[in-house]
C-alpha cells in the first residue's frame, strides 16, 4: 500500500468535507470490496450502503474516521488558533 492520502480537517465544514470525500472513494467499489472496508473499519455494511444511498446526512465524525482509515487516509486536526471562552458577567448581590 503506498503513502496514505491526507486530509486536514481545520474548519467547521471539515466533518462534511471529509465525509464527501470519503462517499467519492467509496463509489469506486463493488459491494464486496465495500463489505470488506466495513469490516476492516469496524461498521455495519449497511453503513457503507447507506452512504453510498445519500440516505444519511450527518454520520459521527468517529465513523467518517474508521472508514476513512480502513481506505488509506491520514486525518489530521490542526488547530488553527484558539477560540477566546465566552464569559458571562455576572453582577454580585447585596
Amino acid at each position: 500500500m503506498g503513502k496514505p492520502r491526507k486530509i486536514e480537517i481545520t474548519t467547521g465544514k471539515a466533518r462534511e468535507k471529509l465525509f464527501d470525500e470519503v462517499i467519492d472513494h467509496l463509489q469506486r467499489y463493488n459491494d464486496a470490496e465495500k463489505k470488506w472496508i466495513a469490516d476492516e473499519a469496524g461498521v455495519h455494511w449497511g453503513t457503507l450502503y447507506n452512504w453510498c444511498a445519500y440516505s444519511t446526512y450527518s454520520p459521527h465524525l468517529r465513523t467518517i474516521a474508521a472508514v476513512a482509515r480502513a481506505l488509506g487516509y491520514e486525518i489530521v486536526l490542526k488547530r488553527q488558533h484558539a477560540a477566546p471562552p465566552k464569559l458571562k458577567l455576572v453582577k454580585g448581590r447585596k
